[in-house]
């Protein structure tokens, strides 16, 4: 009689884990988290109310439509794969030209590429340019992009001014592209994410930036230096994002042709197969209140000659 009480306790927590193992079940595939493997209609189900959740376009009548054809498509997929093409129509409407159904081998493929690093030269006149590439990488990948940056600046406050070159940045995780440059910037808000429902500040406090995987740099400040920004059109998402940091401030002008016209800002999901749901959420938002989002942001000055056109202006200021 005496164990009854454990036994009945060890049930109660049989219980709960059962009650709990299933709650996971059902709502942590929404997050990417699978315990179980999904038939292929839930995977479809799942894949489906993700992007109608939080998809920057998926409400009113196009995306019934599309989401209806979809999921009338998907009834007669006898596998995960068969259901790959009709989730790669639907995330587009749900989410807009920056989203992607980025099927398994692809992600393999992508994960494989090997971090890109900035480049530092030293132009005429005093000046520095700074090329910041796409980037994706790992915590360690991400601190070796922009703590030398930042190094350089705090070690070479005698320059004229910085010419950063966002040419050929096609995006990845914004979080060290903006870190490298933080000297740069003033703390506070730098931009934000603004969504239907909410606005997100991409925020920045002595060194530490709260924006993409997030990143700590030395706190270092040089942002008395005249700035300018090179783009062209393959400028985009986070290399957008980090051009619209400097947007509005005083010090900064912009050379070079519109860029590609992916100013928002992504999430991404895992599903059950390594299968990954890039979903657009929200539009990008200047400090000048400003939003962009599938449009090309033009630069001040359209120019052939974007190098030579910012060096000139640097001199200008300077004088």
């Amino acid at each position: 009689m005496k164990k009854k009480p454990i036994i009945i306790a060890a049930s109660a927590i049989a219980a709960f884990l059962l009650t709990v193992g299933a709650a996971a079940n059902a709502v942590g595939p929404y997050f990417g988290m699978w315990l179980l493997p999904p038939s292929t209609e839930k995977y479809g189900k799942v894949a489906v109310g993700i992007m109608e959740q939080q998809g920057l376009y998926a409400s009113g009548e196009e995306w019934e439509a599309a989401k209806a054809a979809a999921e009338e498509k998907m009834k007669s997929a006898g596998s995960i794969e068969e259901l790959y093409p009709s989730l790669e129509e639907l995330i587009k409407q749900a989410g807009g030209k920056h989203s992607r159904f980025i099927r398994p081998d692809e992600v393999k493929e992508y994960e494989s590429i090997p971090a890109q690093m900035p480049e530092i030269t030293e132009e005429e006149g005093g000046v520095i340019r700074i090329r910041l590439p796409e980037f994706s990488g790992t915590k360690e990948e991400a601190s070796a992009y922009a703590d030398p940056v930042v190094d350089y600046l705090d070690t070479h406050r005698d320059i004229n001014g910085v010419i950063i070159d966002l040419r050929g940045n096609n995006g990845g995780d914004m979080a060290p592209m903006i870190g490298a440059v933080s000297p740069l910037l003033p703390d506070g808000d730098l931009m934000y994410f603004s969504g239907p429902k909410v606005s997100v500040p991409v925020k920045l406090s002595n060194g530490t930036l709260k924006a993409g995987g997030g990143i700590k740099v030395r706190d270092v400040k040089c942002d008395t230096k005249p700035v300018t920004l090179l783009t062209d059109e393959k400028t985009a998402s986070s290399g957008e994002a980090t051009l619209l940091c400097f947007r509005g401030l005083d010090n900064t002008r912009t050379f070079g042709a519109p860029t590609a016209g992916y100013a928002s800002a992504n999430i991404l999901i895992s599903m059950y197969d390594h299968a990954e749901l890039m979903l657009t959420v929200s539009e990008d938002k200047a400090r000048t209140g400003e939003l962009f989002c599938d449009d090309p942001i033009e630069p001040d000055v359209t120019t052939d000659t974007p190098l030579e056109d910012a060096l000139e202006w640097i001199a200008g200021y300077n004088k």
